[in-house]
């Protein structure tokens, strides 16, 4: 790649950065919070279901 200047050169390399920590941050915390539902079904809790459904029995 050829860069205009120095400053180019350091805001180019200070985004790639950013971004792979944005990356690592955002899969962290996946990984943390799928360690804590596992944690919690292993403690016997039932997880919470996001939609409840009702069957209405047919006349």
């Amino acid at each position: 790649m050829d860069y205009n200047s120095e400053q180019e050169k350091k805001a180019h390399r200070f985004m790639i950065v950013f971004m792979i920590l944005v990356i690592f941050v955002f899969l962290g915390v996946t990984a943390w919070n799928n360690a804590n539902k596992e944690s919690n079904t292993q403690k016997g809790e039932q997880p919470t279901p996001t939609v409840e459904t009702t069957v209405e029995p047919e006349a």
